[in-house]
């Protein structure tokens, strides 16, 4: 279950295709849709790595804000020592929150979510957000609130830790949270506000409140991992060239 972040060799064939909607002709209400797949051929079984994602988003543009509710499924890994199932990549950058994952304006976010997680790769989420709320000039806010669940099968844990297999291909050990699996969550809170002091120059507050759930019956390390949730403030300033 190598990483989609490898560089192919001479015996390897990436590829990917994908399909982008948007539908406006329902103004106020605007659909937008991803459906992508992708595979990752080499020449060993173990190595390979072929997967889905979809993202569903549905916007209501008001005259002070626009209500969003968006959707994520990426398909996870099995339970076995066959090749991943998640769907290769060449960058990551999956933006819906911005503490969590890699929407914040300051800097990445898989730090905290991890490369596979960080592209979108390996859950489903459920999430609210109502963006560009301003009610004074030139001061935006922007409320985010998320349900995340892991795709991958909870027995590629308690497989790895059973059977030690060569945890360099299934890119997790047992005590690692930032895969999820089928028996894990995460709930996410955002809250940020954005002055644009000038044309090229902002402040910006970003709160953030997330909350991972994490099963300790995959293996006998899980439940050593700390289950307080973790709380963010960033200020800053953001001058655009």
């Amino acid at each position: 279950k190598d990483s989609g972040l490898a560089r192919a060799g001479d015996d390897e064939s990436p590829w990917w295709a994908g399909l982008n909607v948007k539908l406006d002709m329902m103004d106020p209400i605007v659909i937008l849709a991803d459906l992508d797949y992708g595979r990752w051929d080499t020449d060993t079984d173990a190595s390979d790595r072929a997967g889905w994602y979809f993202d569903l988003a549905v916007d209501y543009k008001m005259d002070m804000m626009t209500p969003e509710v968006f959707f994520v499924y990426s398909t996870g890994e099995d339970g076995d020592n066959d090749g991943s199932e998640r769907m290769p990549y060449i960058t990551n950058g999956f933006t819906p929150t911005t503490f969590f994952f890699d929407g914040s304006a300051f800097a990445r976010g898989d730090q905290a979510a991890g490369d596979d997680l960080e592209a979108g790769l390996g859950l489903w989420a459920l999430g609210l957000k109502v963006k560009d709320m301003s009610f004074i000039e030139n001061l935006t806010h922007e409320f985010t609130i998320m349900y995340a669940k892991g795709t991958t099968d909870s027995d590629l844990v308690a497989n790895i830790y059973k059977k030690n297999w060569d945890l360099n291909h299934i890119l997790t050990t047992q005590d690692d949270p930032r895969i999820l699996t089928n028996k894990d969550s995460l709930v996410e809170v955002d809250f940020n506000t954005k002055y644009q002091m000038y044309e090229n120059l902002a402040a910006i507050v970003e709160l953030g409140y997330v909350k991972v759930n994490l099963s300790d019956d995959e293996s006998a390390d899980r439940d050593k991992l700390a289950d307080d949730a973790a709380w963010k403030m960033a200020v800053g300033f953001k001058y655009d060239f």
